[in-house]
């Protein structure tokens, strides 16, 4: 089920961005949150995820992985 989240995340971000130059940026940004929940996933990775984001598990991805932060190279 973590690798399920994992590609999840390389979905939302290839749908969401064209140029290279970001997506070269999302993608590094998109696996480092990616490994962050693999770790989480170890401990109880519902019952976090719930607890944070309640009822909004449909955008899940969007809200977490395409937080506004500028990357800049």
């Amino acid at each position: 089920m973590r690798w399920f989240f994992s590609f999840l995340f390389f979905l939302c971000f290839l749908t969401k961005f064209g140029s290279f130059t970001n997506l070269i940026c999302e993608m590094i940004r998109e696996l480092s949150i990616s490994i962050i929940f693999i770790a989480v996933s170890n401990v109880n990775f519902w019952a976090f995820k719930k607890s944070i984001f309640g009822n909004f598990s449909p955008l899940f991805c969007f809200t977490l992985g395409h937080v506004n932060t500028q990357c800049s190279i």
